[in-house]
């Protein structure tokens, strides 16, 4: 365990140091066990250092969400060439690197399980901070698109259930080998999937890519 002596020298760092803290605290105790004495302890800092830096245990957690560490970034998700592509071929992109991100971050697939299994105000803050999340991501894969207000809540609709099917196999991949016949732990079932959501991703905006290619705006990839 880091002791204060091992503390880094400026704030930047300092800060950076109790976010990570954090997510170790939240590995290894759960939220049960998050609370500012125990992350001063795992970052080697004085908790008196996390007030002045963060202020509560909430808005620790919040500044953890916004981290790279526990969520991706709008970036991350996004393809470099989005505003060229058509709306098919963003959603297909988008669902391609969440896999990827997620997969990436088994604190976050753990966390998520705990969300689900059981809700508490500090588990509210992280899905916060998902939500504003998924505002962004929404408004980057429709921009520039025409979308009827319903068609649009349909949309929105859609890609909701689809990235929670994503989490939910996520989640049951840490304890289980299969699901439904897929073997969720496997690359190779995962490559698959990816590919089933193009299919899907091609369904729900077939409309859309039609007038966007109309427009001479992009040709899919």
């Amino acid at each position: 365990m880091p002791t204060t002596q091992s503390r880094p020298r400026n704030r930047a760092e300092t800060e950076a140091r109790i976010i990570s803290a954090t997510g170790d605290v939240l590995l290894r105790d759960g939220f049960t066990g998050l609370n500012l004495k125990a992350v001063a302890a795992e970052a080697g800092v004085d908790k008196v250092l996390i007030y002045r830096y963060f202020g509560r245990i909430d808005d620790l957690l919040t500044a953890f969400g916004r981290t790279g560490r526990f969520w991706p970034g709008v970036a991350d998700v996004i393809d470099p060439e989005n505003d060229r592509l058509m709306p098919s071929c963003r959603l297909a992109s988008f669902f391609d690197r969440l896999i990827t991100e997620l997969r990436a971050r088994p604190l976050t697939v753990q966390i998520l399980a705990m969300e689900a299994a059981a809700p508490n105000p500090l588990t509210a803050r992280l899905d916060a901070t998902r939500e504003g999340w998924g505002r962004d991501v929404a408004q980057r894969l429709t921009e520039g698109n025409t979308i009827a207000e319903d068609e649009y809540a349909r949309f929105n609709t859609a890609v909701t259930l689809l990235v929670a099917g994503i989490q939910y196999l996520l989640i049951r991949a840490r304890n289980t080998g299969s699901f439904s016949g897929l073997a969720i732990a496997e690359d190779e079932t995962w490559d698959r999937i990816r590919g089933d959501l193009a299919w899907v991703s091609e369904a729900l905006f077939a409309e859309a890519d039609a007038a966007f290619h109309a427009a001479g705006k992009s040709a899919s990839r």
